[in-house]
C-alpha cells in the first residue's frame, strides 16, 4: 500500500460509502449479507445494530475484534483458511 497510496485513499473512500449505506438502510444491508454469507437475515439486523461503521483508529481492541471475527468466519466454513489479522496490520514505518 505504501507504493500506492492513491489506492489506500480509494479504498478508505469506498469503505467510507459502504458504511454509510449501512447506516442509512441497515435493513437492506442484513439482507445482503445475509444472501453473501448464509448467515439469517435477523443475526445480521441484530449485529448491525449493535455495532458502529466508519473510519476509526485500528486499536489493539479493534483488532482483536476483528481477530475474533476472522475465526468465527473460518469455524464456520466462510472462508477456507485462518486469516491473522496483525499480519495485515501496516506498521508506523510501511505508512
Amino acid at each position: 500500500m505504501q507504493q500506492y497510496p492513491e489506492i489506500q485513499n480509494l479504498l478508505i473512500q469506498e469503505l467510507s460509502k459502504i458504511h454509510q449505506e449501512i447506516q442509512v438502510n441497515p435493513r437492506q444491508a442484513a439482507t445482503q449479507f445475509s444472501i453473501d454469507t448464509k448467515i439469517p437475515e435477523v443475526i445480521w439486523r441484530r449485529t448491525l445494530e449493535r455495532r458502529e461503521y466508519g473510519e476509526y483508529p485500528l486499536t489493539a481492541d479493534v483488532v482483536a475484534a476483528q481477530q475474533c471475527i476472522a475465526d468465527t468466519f473460518f469455524e464456520a466454513g466462510l472462508i477456507r483458511q485462518k486469516i491473522r489479522i496483525q499480519d495485515a496490520m501496516l506498521t508506523s514505518d510501511q505508512k
